[in-house]
Parts: C-alpha cells; structure tokens; sequence
C-alpha cells in the first residue's frame, strides 16, 4: 500500500527517568511513515480524500507536549495508537529518537511498527483506548488540548513529576538544522581547571542559590548589521516560518537569565559585534559586560577578546545551546577544528538561572569555565550580587579571591 510520511518532527516533552530529566524539557524527533491509499485524492485532487499529515503532526504536537513519560518506549506506543484510532490509517511505521542522549551517539530511541487489525483483534495493547476509558470514567485529569480533551498520564513511579509549564514557544528565522546539531557537545575544550576556593573559605551572604529570573525580555532592538546576516544568525526554529519583516516576535511568557560567555580572536571586534546584534535581534535587550583581552588558552594564536551577555531566554537550556552553535557556524566557526584552536566565535551558557545540570553527554550547568579569569571577571562586572548555585557565594566574593584578583586581565575600549 501506499504510504504518507512525516519525517524529522520535533517536538519537547517531559520525557526520562533520571531526576535532571524530571525538571526540564527535552527536543524529541519523530519519523512516521503511515499506509493509506492515495489513488482517491490523486483522481479527485481534493485535500479531503487525503491523510492530512498536518493534522496528524498538529495532535501528536499537542498530545506529545502535554505527556510526561518516563520512557520513550511507552510514548511511542501512546502516539502510534493515537494514529490508529483517530485517523484512517491501517499500518504505520514509527521512530522515536532522543537526540544527545548517549554521549557519543547522535541520537538514540525505538522503532515500532503497528497496525489497526492487531488492535482490534486484540494482539496489541490499545494504550490510547486506555487513556479514552478513563477520561469517560473520570478516573484521570482533564487537559484540554487542541479542542479536544486529553487524559493526562497517570502517576508511574518514584521517578516521576507533575508536568512542566507550557511549551517552550517557537521562534523564527533560520531553516531547520539537521538531525546532527541536536548533539549536546561541549562547545570548547579547557585545560585543567585550577582550583577555586570552596563555600566554607569565602563570607557568604546567602544560603541558597538565587530563584530563576522570570522577567519578560524587552522589545528587540534596532540591528546595524546586514538583514542577511542577521537572517543566518538570529534564528533556530524548527519549521516555523519567518516572521515578516518589521513585526516583532511573541513575548515569551516565562524566560530565564542566561550569562553567557562571548570571546574570538578572528576579526574579534567585527565578530563579537555581530553575535552581540544576533542576540538582541532574538532576545530583545541584552546586558553586556566590558571586554577583555586575554592570551590565547592551550595554544599558539592571536590574543581573544572575551565578554558576558546577559539575556533572558524563552528557550530552554538545550534549545538555547543548539541555538549558539548554529551563530557561531554561521560566523564560520568550523566545528572540525582542534579544540584548543583559533576562532571566530566561541559562546559557552555558564549560568541557565540557578540550575545545576550534569547531562546529557558533557552538557553541564554551571560550566567550569569560572576558573578562568576572562569569564568570572566579566560576570562579576555585570552581575556581582549573582549567587553560584554549586559553590553558594557571590560572584563578586568569587572573584576576590581569584588568583588573578590583584592582575585583572586588560580591559578593552570596545562598545558591544
């Protein structure tokens, strides 16, 4: 028979048994392909004779967002029976894959594949009948979704959590990568950290780490640079369609203080400049630190130019990394390079509010990168009242007593 597909469908969910996975949501890609015969919208040439594969990825969107599952081998049953039963499809083939789940592999998940007749007689498990009959029962939550309204899942053990806040809403411009930019890689090697003193050497002045940032991000502000440059670089939808020009994007309604850490020594000026304008073209108003110069770390290269960006991003962590990499490609940074290397754009999120994050593959939340003083002296020009959620003291306690205090790496003239 013949078959629609849908291919590279990504979607964030609540997905995962390990306790970082209960407290952020994570990208997730479906491939379906579903049997149904296309001779009768082929002959009439009418969207209603067809298998309306936007509206079969419009109800897995609203269905897979609402979800929280433990394993991706229970969401792909739940989504294949949702398939069966709500569409006129007989057979469907479908892989459900968790990109950066494994270090080293681009993605990893499970393919099943389904039919309507093994259903009905009885030879598959109906997971999303399961979920109609006790909506009728009134035995589970009701959400609405879409129109309609959907059972949430029920509790499924000591490692689950109630369902995250809303999805994260899509933002424009850029085309979608392919599947081999969801890798979580780290996105610049260090040599070995030096040791910074711990929370008991330092006066500390708060016992807890500081409560995520919500405040809104202000309107985008105007960008000197080329339209087609800021077109390369300001955006990571996946799928959505850029927004004309002179329309500003949807506010986000929650966000979180990212700082960021911005160096390059390729055209260093030109380069921080440009990821400067990317950001506030996407995130409206952004905080800057002043600049500094500081040899090159590991190797022999040009002196970098380093900075802190403060935004307030409506992307989560992962999506937010994801984003970087594509600006930094976009100002050529080649990824094949040695990691102790030149370049002209280098972004690393050192803090994602105050979460602390080991996972998936080497993504890490704070990054240690602390321990060099063309980071921690620049955050703590921009925010010293900030509050290390791991080591539980300032940062402008941090960077007192940093070994560089007495010789601060040299500050630039450069207005970003």
């Amino acid at each position: 028979m013949d078959k629609v597909f849908i291919e590279g469908l990504e979607i964030e969910a609540l997905i995962g048994i390990y306790d970082w996975e209960r407290r952020i949501r994570q990208p997730l890609v479906f491939d379906l392909e579903m049997a149904f015969d296309n001779r009768k919208p082929a002959a009439t040439d009418a969207i209603a004779d067809t298998l309306d594969y936007k509206a079969v990825s419009k109800r897995l969107m609203a269905y897979v967002a609402q979800s929280d599952f433990g394993l991706v081998e229970t969401l792909a049953e739940r989504c294949a029976a949702l398939v069966l039963d709500e569409f006129d499809v007989v057979h469907l083939r479908l892989k459900l894959s968790k990109p950066g789940a494994v270090r080293g592999a681009r993605a990893v998940g499970v393919i099943i594949e389904r039919s309507r007749e093994a259903r009905t007689m009885g030879m598959e498990r109906p997971a999303a009948n399961a979920d109609a009959a006790a909506r009728q029962a009134g035995t589970g939550p009701q959400l609405a979704v879409a129109g309609t309204t959907e059972v949430a899942p029920a509790a499924r053990g000591e490692h689950e959590a109630p369902p995250a806040a809303n999805e994260t809403p899509p933002v424009a411009t850029v085309p979608p990568a392919d599947a081999a930019t969801m890798e979580m890689e780290t996105v610049k090697a260090e040599p070995p950290p030096s040791r910074l003193p711990q929370a008991s050497e330092v006066a500390v002045t708060a016992d807890a780490p500081t409560p995520p940032r919500t405040a809104a991000p202000e309107a985008p502000a105007p960008v000197s640079r080329a339209d087609a440059m800021i077109a390369a670089i300001s955006g990571a939808a996946r799928g959505v369609a850029p927004a004309p020009a002179g329309i500003a994007k949807p506010r986000a309604t929650t966000t979180a203080a990212a700082y960021l850490s911005l160096g390059s020594n390729i055209a260093p000026e030109e380069n921080l400049r440009a990821a400067v304008a990317a950001l506030r073209a996407r995130f409206g108003e952004v905080q800057v630190s002043p600049v500094y110069r500081t040899k090159a770390v590991g190797f022999d290269g040009p002196d970098f130019l380093n900075a802190i960006a403060l935004v307030h991003s409506d992307l989560n962590p992962f999506a937010l990394h994801k984003w970087l990499h594509r600006l930094e490609e976009a100002q050529g940074r080649d990824r094949r390079d040695a990691a102790y290397s030149n370049r002209p754009l280098d972004i690393d999120i050192i803090y994602f509010g105050d979460l602390v994050l080991d996972g998936p593959g080497e993504f890490q939340l704070p990054r240690p990168e602390l321990n060099h003083a063309f980071v921690l002296k620049p955050l703590a020009d921009i925010a010293p009242a900030f509050v290390d959620p791991i080591r539980h003291a300032t940062l402008a306690q941090l960077w007192k007593i940093h070994p560089d205090y007495a010789q601060p790496p040299e500050q630039v003239a450069l207005a970003l």
